[in-house]
């Protein structure tokens, strides 16, 4: 005990250094934060209103500590976010073999359409239109060497043919018409006489069964030689082109039978200039 009588009644003396109650993480684990010193230096700082997600009636180290806490779930989401889109190996391969097999498909459509076109070009042509070339000028004015016609190959009976129709057809193969060589296969002359009509020519202008021809086709003041009457049988045709000094047609060859008819010409298609129907 002291000697003192008056040491009973000696205050106490504040302690410098204020030990704040420990400050919890999210985890509840005690926070290691420093107090401040001296504890008078810290004002208390009014709440600011910058900021939508300050909480009010948190001390600075509550705030300091939320905000870590924030920071670091946001880097937590940040990394899942870079994990998700990273695309595996497998996954590339797998895209490329769909690229290839796309571009296979893509080419194997290609083909097909032109397999399907060149199908029906060909069905085309072999029943229905053919196009010719003229090969000479025994059809001029209508048909210049060179012209280009189309023919419409169903027209192949005498029943759905008429005088003044231009058609195509085999070449007869007589002795007294002869031909050459490089002549064409088929010839493209104007129907003129029909099964059962006898023909005739006796002063330049063709007669069928005595009346006159309206062949408006040709230039005025054009003459049709013929030396002798020509009846025409049934199931056949007269032809004679319309260039009727240059034209080697049924005057020497005869009339033709139906079955060598190819088909009635009925537009020229080319050259550009000329296109047009007969």
């Amino acid at each position: 005990m002291s000697d003192d009588p008056q040491a009973g009644n000696t205050p106490a003396v504040e302690p410098k250094w204020a030990v704040p109650a420990p400050q919890l993480n999210g985890m509840g684990k005690p926070m290691r934060v420093r107090a401040p010193y001296p504890p008078s230096a810290v004002q208390p700082q009014p709440p600011t209103s910058s900021s939508d997600d300050a909480t009010p009636g948190l001390t600075p180290v509550e705030v300091a500590a939320e905000a870590g806490a924030g920071a670091g779930a946001g880097a937590g989401v940040e990394a899942e976010a870079e994990v998700e889109v990273e695309v595996p190996v497998e996954n590339e391969a797998s895209a490329g073999r769909s690229a290839l097999a796309a571009k296979a498909r893509s080419w194997a459509e290609t083909v097909a359409v032109f397999a399907v076109g060149l199908v029906l070009a060909l069905l085309l042509r072999a029943f229905l239109l053919q196009a010719f070339s003229i090969p000479s000028d025994s059809m001029v004015p209508t048909l210049l060497s060179g012209d280009r016609v189309v023919v419409w190959k169903p027209s192949d009976s005498i029943a759905d043919l008429h005088q003044g129709d231009v058609v195509v057809f085999q070449r007869p193969d007589v002795s007294q018409c002869p031909f050459g060589s490089d002549d064409p296969q088929d010839l493209i002359k104007r129907v003129i006489g029909l099964p059962g009509q006898t023909i005739t020519s006796p002063s330049g202008q063709v007669m069928a069964d005595g009346k006159p021809l309206d062949e408006s086709y040709l230039p005025p003041g054009t003459v049709t030689d013929m030396s002798e009457p020509i009846t025409v049988p049934e199931g056949h045709l007269l032809m004679l082109g319309d260039n009727r000094g240059a034209s080697k047609d049924g005057r020497c060859f005869g009339p033709i039978s139906e079955d060598a008819i190819v088909g009635r010409a009925t537009a020229r298609v080319w050259p550009p200039g000329r296109i047009g129907g007969l």
